[in-house]
């Protein structure tokens, strides 16, 4: 034998049963698509105002925004691509002989000291 539902549960149900139709119809209105497009426009704009607030609040302190960091990660990331891609050529490269310059600095030999 099941328990029986608890009024609360059946109280659920009914309200449930008579809003839902209402509600899914509004959802699917354009009414709702023009306040939802609104709502998200207004928070957009919120949220830019607060950004750039926060960022002359940060600068004022002479300290980095978040969009500083943002851009410092993005250079960094790039010249670790960079790195990656000269590594990968060295490995690749095929292994000659290497020639020494002799006029090079760092193939010059320290002079010998003069004896008196």
């Amino acid at each position: 034998m099941a328990a029986p539902t608890p009024f609360w549960h059946r109280a659920l149900t009914r309200v449930d049963e008579s809003l839902a139709p209402r509600a899914d119809a509004f959802v699917r209105s354009e009414t709702f698509a023009v306040a939802a497009g609104l709502a998200l426009r207004a928070k957009r704009e919120l949220l830019e105002r607060v950004e750039h607030g926060s960022r002359r609040a940060w600068h004022v302190l002479n300290l980095p925004a978040g969009s500083d960091v943002n851009r410092l990660l993005a250079q960094i990331a790039s010249l670790e691509r960079q790195v990656r891609r000269l590594e990968k050529g060295l490995i690749d490269a095929p292994t000659a002989p290497r020639r020494i310059d002799p006029d090079a600095p760092h193939a010059r030999r320290p002079a010998r000291p003069r004896s008196a």
